[in-house]
Parts: C-alpha cells; structure tokens; sequence
C-alpha cells in the first residue's frame, strides 16, 4: 500500500523517475524519506496524483508519449542539478567560514578534498597533452635535437610560492618558473603534437634578444603571457595554422582596443619585423593575421585573483585546437569552477617544488616527511607559526 500510495501522489521534494514495476524506483531510504518529509509538513493525502506511466517497453509506443517521456527525465535531471548547485553552495559557504574562523586545521581540507573526489575530474598534468612513452633523462628525449627546448634557469624566493594559497593574487614569477618547465618538457612531446615556445613575463624585452628567438624557424606556436595592469592573459602566435589569437578568462565584451589597448599591435609588430629580419617563410601570412579574443566557455566575470592559474592551464592545454572545440576541463564559472581553481593551484604548486629540476626538492620532500611524523600538536603550532609569518610578509609587500 505504501508503494502504491508513494508512486501515485506526486510529492515536489522528492523527485524520482518512476518505472515499472515501482519497487525498481523506490529503496527504502527514499521511503523513509518521503514518509519523514510528509510527517514534518502535514500533508499526507494532498497532491497531484503523477502522470499515468508509459510502459517504456512497449515497442508501439506513440512518438508524443516518448517525447513527453524524455522531458520528464530532463525535468527530473534539471531539478537534480539545482538541488547539487544549491548543495556545493551551502558547502563551500560553510567551508569557507570554517577555514576563516580555524585556518591552520587540516580537516577542511579533508572535506574539501571529498568533494573534488566526487563531482571533478581529475587535472592532467603531463604538462603537454600527446606525450610518448619516454624515460626521463634528456638523453632518450625523442625530441632532444630541438634547440628551442632548453630553458634557462630561474630563481624564486619564498614568497613567490606562498602567493599561490588560495584566494591570493599569484606572483609573475611562477608564471616564468612554469614557463622555464614547459619549454624543458617539450623534448618529450609526441611526434604529432606541435612545437610550441613559451616566453616568459618580460616578453618585450626579450624580443630584442635574437638568441631568445633564434629558433622560431622551427616553432609551430608562440605563447606570450601579457600583463595588464594586474591582470594576466595569454597571446598565442601560431604559426602552422596562421592566427594571433588573445586567450583571457575574464569575458569580453568591449572593442579589443579599449580592452587590451595597443599591447597586441605592438606585441604583433615586434615579432613581425623580427620575423622579417631573419626571413622566415610565413612573415608575410603572419603580418596580415588579425587578433582574435578566444570566446571561453569557463570564462569569468567576479574572480579577480585566478587569473595566473588560468593562464597556467592555457598554457599547458592549448595545442592549437579550433576554439570552440577547445575544452581543458574547467566547469562554468561557480563553486565548482572555484574548487577546481584551489586544486590547481596545489598541484602546479606541487609540481614545480618537485621538479626534477629544482636544486631544493630532495631537501623540500625530506622535511616533508618528517613534518608528517610529528606529533599532530605540534604540527598545528608550527602550522599557525608559518602562517602567522606569511601574513606578515604579504602585510608588508
């Protein structure tokens, strides 16, 4: 009787998608939830009695029956969906006040860790997207002869990578650290992937360094990282499929000019009479390519301290695909997106402090392992001490 009554009076808290035979729909969670629900507000008996169900194996089924079907399974994901929004909502709020009111306690991170296990997926971080199966060494690189590969060195000092905790504007410089890795991880790109070099953030500087540039003959795309004002977007010269294109995750919705001002024309003639100077084949093509912004579907409208993050992943994603087919994982702007950000910003964190080619990793992953042997008192004291000192830092700068 209880099946009975539950599967023909529709109740709006508790969405299902009903079938046959009924017991199919209902376990007896959603029971005891429905029959909670309905002791709480009274209204046992009152409601709309639901739809009669369709057979959905009834081979003769009119074409309209289905079709209403299908929407009554959209409804029920659409209502779904706005049920987990509201959710990771009301979780990341609270989460957000716990973190504020006790930020050296790690449980948070726990909880926060649950959720990115649950709804996201997993960051690739092979740094390029289409890698051979290679060993590390530089000697089995199945690109070694590429000169264009070779970074220089870079120095960071401690603050550069305290500014990448959450909800903190990042530091230029861990755009040039990223940029020193991506351009060493070239070598091991697959054969099929093109060649790409990554300039650093004193881009207009190092035009008028030939060495920097020497190589350009054997490069299919260009990254410039721009800074303006304090904010930082992407400018990909690509040269196998000629095309200046502006990769931002802020909207755009004004004239590029008053947008990006003359940075791009002057970005675009510098690296035009470069091309020029050396004769390369396209420098023609590429004088009359016009700038393009990228029409982001993850672009942002209220995140004012990511954007490095997001020149990060452009960074590491772009392979030169057509825009709109171009997706590198970030949801929509919103909780989600927010969450997908801090975890970012671990994991790139994470991979530049243990890079192969930072001088302090053995020294940094020894003291993290005996920093997890301590005692959890003592490792909450010493948490509090260092950030106590980064805010003190930050307060200064």
């Amino acid at each position: 009787m209880k099946l009975l009554y539950v599967d023909t009076i529709r109740c709006d808290t508790v969405h299902i998608i009903r079938e046959r035979p009924c017991i199919t729909s209902w376990s007896m969670d959603l029971l005891r939830r429905r029959e909670s629900i309905q002791l709480s507000t009274g209204c046992f008996e009152i409601g709309n009695v639901a739809e009669t169900l369709v057979d959905e194996q009834h081979e003769d089924r009119p074409r309209e029956n289905e079709e209403i079907d299908i929407k009554r399974y959209l409804d029920e994901v659409e209502h779904t969906f706005n049920m987990l929004k509201t959710l990771m909502s009301d979780f990341d709020r609270i989460l957000k006040k716990g973190r504020t009111r006790y930020p050296t306690s790690v449980e948070f991170d726990v909880w926060e860790k649950k959720l990115i296990d649950l709804v996201m997926p997993d960051f690739s971080l092979g740094l390029t997207q289409e890698f051979e199966e290679v060993v590390d060494s530089k000697e089995n690189a199945p690109n070694k002869e590429d000169d264009n590969v070779v970074p220089n060195g870079q120095y960071a000092p401690r603050h550069i990578f305290e500014s990448m905790v959450d909800d903190t504007f990042i530091f230029r410089g861990v755009i040039d650290i990223w940029e020193t890795m991506l351009n060493k991880n070239e070598q091991y790109r697959s054969k099929s992937s093109p060649r790409r070099l990554f300039c650093d953030t004193t881009t207009m500087a190092a035009m008028k360094n030939d060495k920097e540039l020497a190589t350009l003959r054997n490069v299919d795309m260009i990254f410039f990282p721009i800074r303006r004002q304090s904010h930082f977007y992407l400018i990909v010269f690509n040269q196998k499929n000629p095309g200046l294109l502006i990769i931002d995750n802020t909207k755009t919705e004004v004239d590029i000019g008053n947008k990006y001002g003359e940075l791009a024309a002057q970005l675009h003639k510098a690296l035009n009479d470069y091309m020029k100077s050396v004769r390369l084949p396209k420098e023609k093509i590429m004088a009359n390519v016009t700038a393009n912004v990228c029409n982001l579907k993850w672009s942002t409208v209220r995140n004012g301290v990511d954007c490095i993050i997001f020149v990060m992943r452009h960074m590491e994603h772009y392979m030169g695909q057509v825009i709109n087919r171009w997706d590198c994982g970030f949801f929509q702007e919103g909780c989600g997106q927010e969450q997908q950000l801090r975890r970012l910003r671990r994991k790139y964190l994470t991979k530049i402090l243990l890079s192969n080619d930072n001088i302090l990793k053995d020294a940094l992953y020894k003291q993290a392992l005996e920093f997890d042997e301590l005692d959890d008192n003592l490792k909450e004291s010493i948490l509090t001490s260092v950030f106590n000192k980064r805010e003190m830092r930050f307060g200064k700068e």
